[in-house]
C-alpha cells in the first residue's frame, strides 16, 4: 500500500513541474528560485512523513490543486476551475482556498469581458 501512495506523487512532481514551467514564462524565475520551490514542494516533510505512512494521498491532491494553478495562471479558466472542483472533492480542505479562488476567477472573468459588461450596463 506504501507503493500506491508514492507512485500517486508522481503527479505531484507533474503539478509542480507544470506550475514552475508557467511561473518561469510569467514572472521569468531563475534556475535557483525554480530548484528552491521545486525542492520546497516535493521534499515537504509533512507530505513525507504524514501521507508515506498515513496513506492520505495528499501529494496526489496538491499535484492536481497545482495543475489547477497552472492553468489559471495561464488563463485556462475552464480547465483550471474543474481541476479545482475535482481537489476540493477530493480533499475538502482546500474549501480554505476557495473564496480565493472564487475571486479571482471573477476578477480574470471581468478584466476578460469588461467592455462587454459595461455595454451590458450602459444599455
Amino acid at each position: 500500500q506504501r507503493l500506491t501512495v508514492i507512485s500517486s506523487d508522481i503527479l505531484l512532481f507533474l503539478g509542480t513541474q507544470e506550475l514552475l514551467e508557467v511561473l518561469k514564462k510569467k514572472h521569468s524565475l531563475d534556475t535557483n528560485k525554480i530548484n528552491t520551490i521545486a525542492f520546497l514542494v516535493l521534499l515537504h516533510p509533512g507530505l513525507l512523513f504524514v501521507d508515506h505512512i498515513h496513506f492520505q494521498y495528499n501529494g496526489f491532491i496538491l499535484g492536481i490543486f497545482l495543475l489547477s494553478l497552472s492553468y489559471f495562471i495561464s488563463g485556462q479558466d475552464l480547465q483550471a476551475s474543474v481541476l479545482f472542483s475535482i481537489a476540493l472533492n477530493l480533499k475538502h480542505i482546500f474549501l480554505y482556498y476557495a473564496p480565493l479562488y472564487g475571486v479571482s476567477v471573477l476578477r480574470q472573468l471581468y478584466a476578460t469581458y469588461k467592455t462587454s459588461i459595461s455595454r451590458l450596463l450602459r444599455s
